[in-house]
């Protein structure tokens, strides 16, 4: 991650822009207005620097790295705590029956 990471920061400073060390620094920029439901207006640098990330994430497989990584992580954390997660699950299945129960859906 951290390779990757660092080749689409460089990617981004190579387009002229701020240097960002993950694509949710870039996002979570204090510079980006925020408000409106998503209808606020952008800066050109805001909107130069989003182009810029969606390029430099596809020239260097970001996101799919990023993908990958985590759900190894999430594997390997659901092997380590097999019981724990299959204990949730019958938590869960038990409320789901009660509540078909209660609707009278069984």
């Amino acid at each position: 991650m951290r390779r990757v990471f660092k080749a689409w920061s460089q990617c981004v400073v190579d387009k002229g822009l701020k240097r960002y060390a993950t694509p949710d620094d870039a996002i979570r920029d204090k510079t980006w207005k925020r408000g409106g439901g998503g209808n606020t207006s952008h800066s050109r640098r805001e909107l130069t620097t989003a182009v810029a990330d969606v390029e430099c994430k596809r020239e260097h497989n970001t996101a799919g790295v990023w993908w990958s990584v985590l759900s190894e992580e999430r594997r390997a954390d659901l092997a380590r705590h097999r019981s724990a997660y299959e204990s949730a699950r019958r938590g869960q299945e038990t409320v789901r029956d009660n509540m078909r129960e209660a609707l009278g859906i069984v």
